[in-house]
Parts: structure tokens; sequence; C-alpha cells
């Protein structure tokens, strides 16, 4: 063999040796960036669960809420009527009945 076809040899063998450690180096990289976006996608939906919880939570308080608000209506209403009762008022076309026992 010529110097000149072993000096190619060697440079070959350089440049594959480089190449492959470059390519090692990426798929390392690579890796690793796959696994910081696989938690960081499993954080992101713990935090929509947490989410979901939170606004269904948040529904039942509200529903809870409305139906407090509907039965103090009917109680304030019903209050009021008595109020208005006792004090000579009336609806229009309300029936009266009055006791005449003694």
């Amino acid at each position: 063999m010529s110097a000149r076809t072993r000096s190619a040899r060697r440079t070959t063998k350089k440049r594959n040796w480089a190449v492959r450690l470059l390519l090692v180096a990426f798929t390392a990289f690579l890796f690793i960036k796959l696994v910081q976006v696989h938690v960081q996608m499993e954080d992101k939906q713990q935090e929509l669960i947490d989410q979901k919880d939170s606004i269904y939570k948040y529904t039942l308080f509200n529903e809870d809420l409305k139906e407090q608000l509907a039965n103090a209506n009917a109680d304030a209403d019903e209050y009021l009527e008595r109020q208005a009762n006792e004090a000579g008022l009336y609806l229009p076309g309300q029936q009266i009945y009055q006791s005449t026992a003694g």
C-alpha cells in the first residue's frame, strides 16, 4: 500500500469516528428533549385535570347557590305577601276568606 492510500484510510476512519460521535450526541440530545417534552405534557395534563375538577366543584357550588336563591326568593315572596295581607293589601283577583266565628 502506498502512503497516500494509508493516509486516505486514516482520514476516512477519523471522519467516520467523528460522524458516529456526532450522531450519538445528536441522538442523546433528541432523547433528552423527548423525555423533557413528555414530562411537560404530563404536567399540563395534570393541570388540565385539576382545572376540570375545579370547574366541576364551582358548577356544583353555583347550582347550590341558585337553589338557595330560588328558595330564598320564594320565602321572601311568601313573607312579603303575608305582611301585605296583614296590612290590608291584597293582589288583584286574590280571594280573601274571613273567619266569622266568634
